[in-house]
């Protein structure tokens, strides 16, 4: 059941991974600017939480018995995601704001399939079901 899940968690890792060293967003004689604000909004941004907020995330949720040591972890992960968001890109606030809600709703719904996964793989474990 763990290695189902783990793979799962490492192969969006490594995806998201590739994308956020491949395909940084870069305005240097950049002819298509519209083209890379797109990208950055649509590709880049639900990689960037994915990778560093939404897998985090799903490892303390999986590893930590706790409740509330998991919400706070999960909390964390996704307040320094943010952080490093208005950090990194120099766009005004409100793009910032913009970005960061894409990254959040990307990595609410990658928790979501995860979390899915999981207790999809748990129940067919508890229960005897061969994958």
């Amino acid at each position: 059941m763990k290695v189902v899940y783990y793979s799962w968690l490492a192969v969006t890792g490594i995806i998201a991974f590739y994308v956020l060293v491949a395909h940084f967003p870069s305005y240097v004689e950049n002819e298509h600017p519209l083209f890379t604000d797109l990208f950055t909004a649509i590709v880049y941004m639900p990689c960037f939480f994915i990778l560093l907020a939404a897998i985090p995330s799903q490892l303390a949720i999986s590893l930590i018995r706790e409740p509330k040591k998991r919400v706070l972890w999960s909390f964390v992960f996704h307040v320094v995601a943010c952080m490093l968001v208005q950090f990194i890109f120099s766009f005004n606030v409100v793009a910032n704001l913009m970005l960061i809600a894409i990254g959040l709703a990307a990595s609410a719904i990658y928790m979501a399939v995860s979390y899915l996964i999981f207790s999809l793989l748990k129940l067919c474990y508890n229960h005897k079901v061969i994958l």
